[in-house]
């Protein structure tokens, strides 16, 4: 049987997007982002992230933040995941993320989601964290910036692993000592509960086992398991397999348009 219009469609973008020589990939995705609907995706929502904001990304992320809300409305992780859970979806939520835990989501990011009255949630590799002391040298957050930011109801923080580490090249006690020493440190260091983790790299079956790591996390005690695997997500999705959305400030409006109309 031959596949629907909008399958076939989808076909043949994700073959332009994996197969395509870097140089092409961008080009070739600018010209299917004109044939891309993202408000075809609706009663759902999506969790998107990036990484660090540089002082010359400031006006580009305000764009992409326009780019979202014009599509639907950006809500914390706390009510996105209880809208998955008990399908109240009347339209498109968006989720924003941020992993690693660079400095300058404090000097860029925290003012930028401030301004605008928005949260998002920090993803920490707490031994980069650690090491950052009081002076955040290392080009991380410090502690006492996560309290603050914490304080201030835009910032909401989540485990990133405490090293940094590719979950499935760990046997089932690294993995556990890796999400333990994480969760136990930022619950520590911030005085509040530690519910959602975010997998580095966070593909399955390169960066962690399907079949072991979210049954780990959920030992645990997380409520989540956030890959990278792209899409919306909707009602009754599994908690412990979430898909993101990678927007890196780098990204064009073409570009995030394009991935945000992939189901």
């Amino acid at each position: 049987m031959a596949a629907p219009p909008l399958r076939a469609w989808q076909i043949l973008s994700d073959g332009f997007h994996e197969h395509l020589r870097p140089g092409l990939r961008a080009g070739a995705i600018h010209v299917l982002a004109w044939f891309s609907d993202p408000t075809r995706e609706t009663d759902c929502v999506r969790f998107v992230y990036g990484h660090d904001i540089q002082p010359a990304d400031v006006g580009q992320f305000g764009r992409q933040l326009d780019l979202i809300q014009g599509l639907g409305r950006i809500v914390e992780h706390d009510e996105g995941l209880e809208r998955l859970a008990s399908g109240s979806l009347p339209g498109r939520f968006f989720c924003l993320s941020f992993d690693d835990g660079s400095a300058t989501n404090y000097d860029y990011l925290f003012p930028v989601l401030a301004e605008r009255g928005l949260t998002a949630t920090i993803f920490l590799r707490t031994d980069e964290i650690d090491n950052a002391g009081t002076g955040g040298a290392n080009g991380y957050l410090t502690w006492a910036q996560c309290r603050e930011m914490a304080d201030s109801g835009h910032l909401a923080f989540g485990s990133h692993t405490h090293n940094h580490a590719n979950l499935a090249d760990l046997d089932a006690a690294g993995v556990r000592a890796e999400l333990e020493v994480s969760k136990a440190k930022i619950e520590d260091q911030l005085g509040r509960p530690c519910l959602d983790f975010s997998c580095p790299w966070g593909k399955p079956g390169v960066n962690f086992r399907p079949e072991r790591d979210p049954a780990i996390a959920r030992e645990v005690g997380f409520r989540t398991f956030f890959t990278t695997v792209r899409g919306a997500s909707r009602a009754g999705a599994d908690p412990f397999n979430l898909k993101r959305d990678e927007i890196g400030v780098g990204r064009s409006l073409a570009e995030i348009r394009f991935f945000l109309a992939r189901s």
